[in-house]
């Protein structure tokens, strides 16, 4: 069999990227600055009526105000339906800044993000849900993140730990770099 050769450079401009050792130069943004996280084994019950503050939170100071915050937050729900029927709820995050107070941040229609459980010989349900979004803070100061939640429709339920199926609740902030 004949070997080929390939010459790498052809048709390459200007300078590349160069390995040395831990680090890249040439290369900007999108780097993972840090990592803050939390897991919850508790438990809220939310009513109906208009959105309530769970414990679901953390918080995370960004190092420039270009810094874009991946947020990841997974939610276990435990629904409770009577004899048949069908419960239904809605949940949201919220974000408050150095401590300004809380307003909605995503999904920016709240009612954008339910969910529904159908149960037709009643009893109890437990399922898992996920928001996974991109947020610019604009700032260096403190920026928490909440779950807020209420029931729409139906029985009642409950966001966090779930002992029976041994499910927790978690978030996940990422400060990634955004210049």
């Amino acid at each position: 069999m004949a070997q080929i050769k390939l010459n790498a450079t052809y048709g390459l401009t200007g300078a590349l990227p160069a390995v040395s050792g831990a680090s890249l130069t040439g290369i900007s943004g999108g780097k993972i600055l840090q990592v803050q996280s939390a897991t919850f084994t508790d438990t809220t019950a939310n009513g109906t009526g208009s959105f309530a503050a769970t414990f679901l939170t953390d918080q995370i100071t960004p190092a420039a105000s270009s810094s874009k915050i991946f947020v990841s937050i997974n939610v276990c729900i435990k629904a409770y339906v009577g004899s048949a029927g069908i419960t239904k709820g809605n949940w949201t995050v919220y974000r408050q800044i150095n401590g300004g107070g809380y307003s909605n941040c995503y999904p920016t229609q709240e009612s954008d993000s339910s969910w529904e459980m159908r149960m037709y010989t009643g009893g109890v349900r437990v399922m898992w849900q996920t928001i996974q979004f991109v947020d610019s803070p604009s700032t260096t100061n403190a920026v928490d993140y909440k779950v807020y939640s209420y029931l729409t429709t139906g029985g009642n339920f409950a966001i966090g730990y779930e002992s029976s199926e041994k499910k927790d609740s978690t978030i996940v902030l990422m400060e990634i770099d955004g210049s």
